[in-house]
């Protein structure tokens, strides 16, 4: 029940049970006195099962499953699209182009067609394990499956044995020849939805509708945090405005899309070490897509600025981090335990720094956002990014931000790096001895 509505029948309530009072003072009869009494305990116990609005919490839920939005295709439909995976997973293997080319659409996009036939001339894939269907929408002559594409990778320390990587494949039924692979195509993805929260309206299309649901009751509680750490108020705003559309040659929404958009989650496609399913991976790209919007509108940070735009960036990523559970963090960490050798924080905060192509210093500068959290609390990032935005060199930003000695705040970050174990395996190296 609305708080108004609750609030009115509580004074309903207390009306009445000045009634009460007044017919009980002049009901001399024992009977009714017990009959009234009776009557307002049942009004008052009444009151008590009225439901009231749920706390926002800013604890995100688990991801649930989704449920099924469109119409769950015929077994045999299912069975015919795993066949035809099951054959192409054979002909990759065995570079077979005739059998593979019997696969395809023949009337599909001739570029899409050309550029099948010269990746499988061009090496065999002798690593494909399995492509496996984990959804299937066909509506009408078409096809579109969320499959799981599986391949066996060289051994190491920090790789699988098997990769698995999230995509998708479209098909066209051609009547008696049954299904066959085509181009990307615009029927299959349905019509265009809206979600409409708060402070965020969120447009997709038909297929992504499971993948938006599952992630919808967790974004506003993502949001808000986010804003709060940031130190912004999104009270006075206007809703923030973001297109998921799907992306790739032949497609034609990501062109016809205006800004603020993000890919659907399959069409990029992505690997299971990134997240576990399409909804935790939507997840993620929407809270990295919110985050540089609200940095955007109340930081004016944008990739004009590279090297200041990374280093807010690290901020964004660390609630994205907090958001799919602290994978991203661990798989930092481990990028530092080989690092080389140790980056000044004269370089890392420097705005002008951006580290492209230096994948270990990018990977040191990420890092200070947690060691400022853990230092300071997540409040802190309301401190640090204003003092990125005014600052022209790391002395300043750390005085601005913190209030601390810049040469202190230093060995600090370098004492609470060796306590990650960061750099073990280079200083190993450097201390072990030639037996």
């Amino acid at each position: 029940m609305p708080k108004r509505s609750r609030f009115v029948f509580e004074v309903v309530i207390a009306l009445v049970t000045l009634l009460v009072d007044y017919v009980l003072k002049r009901t001399s009869g024992r009977l009714e006195k017990v009959l009234v009494y009776d009557l307002l305990v049942v009004l008052l116990t009444a009151c008590q099962f009225l439901p009231t609005p749920p706390t926002p919490s800013l604890t995100p839920t688990p991801i649930q499953a989704p449920t099924a939005i469109l119409p769950t295709p015929d077994p045999a439909i299912q069975q015919s699209i795993q066949m035809i995976l099951d054959r192409e997973v054979q002909a990759k293997r065995e570079a077979d182009q005739a059998t593979y080319q019997a696969l395809l659409d023949p009337e599909a996009d001739p570029e899409w067609l050309q550029r099948q036939i010269e990746l499988l001339q061009r090496a065999a894939y002798p690593n494909l394990v399995a492509i496996r269907a984990e959804r299937i929408v066909a509506p009408g002559e078409w096809a579109l499956a969320t499959v799981i594409v599986e391949e066996a990778t060289s051994a190491g320390p920090n790789l699988p044995p098997v990769q698995k990587t999230y995509t998708l494949r479209t098909l066209r039924n051609l009547g008696p020849e049954g299904w066959k692979l085509t181009s990307p195509a615009v029927a299959p993805w349905g019509e265009p939805q809206v979600l409409r929260l708060k402070q965020l309206h969120l447009t997709y299309y038909t297929f992504d509708e499971p993948y938006v649901q599952a992630v919808a009751p967790l974004v506003e509680p993502l949001l808000a945090q986010m804003a709060q750490d940031f130190g912004l108020s999104l009270a006075a705003e206007e809703p923030l405005t973001l297109h998921l559309v799907p992306e790739g040659s032949p497609l034609p929404f990501w062109d016809q899309t205006p800004n603020d958009k993000l890919p659907s989650p399959l069409t990029p496609g992505f690997s299971l070490a990134q997240a576990e399913s399409p909804e935790e991976f939507l997840l993620g790209s929407l809270v990295d897509r919110l985050g540089h919007l609200l940095l955007e509108r109340g930081f004016g940070i944008t990739p004009a600025e590279d090297g200041r735009f990374r280093l807010a960036h690290s901020a964004v990523q660390w609630e994205v981090d907090q958001a799919m559970g602290g994978q991203m963090g661990e798989s930092l960490f481990n990028r530092l335990q080989e690092a080389g050798e140790r980056a000044s924080m004269s370089e890392l905060l420097d705005p002008a720094k951006n580290f492209i192509g230096d994948s270990a210093k990018a990977a040191q500068r990420e890092t200070l956002i947690y060691f400022i959290v853990e230092k300071y609390g997540r409040g802190s990032m309301a401190l640090f990014l204003p003092a990125i935005v005014t600052g022209t060199d790391w002395q300043g930003i750390i005085r601005s931000a913190f209030g601390q000695d810049p040469a202190e705040f230093e060995q600090q970050w370098h004492d609470w790096l060796d306590n990650q174990g960061a750099f073990q395996t280079t200083l190993n190296s450097a201390t072990s001895t030639p037996s």
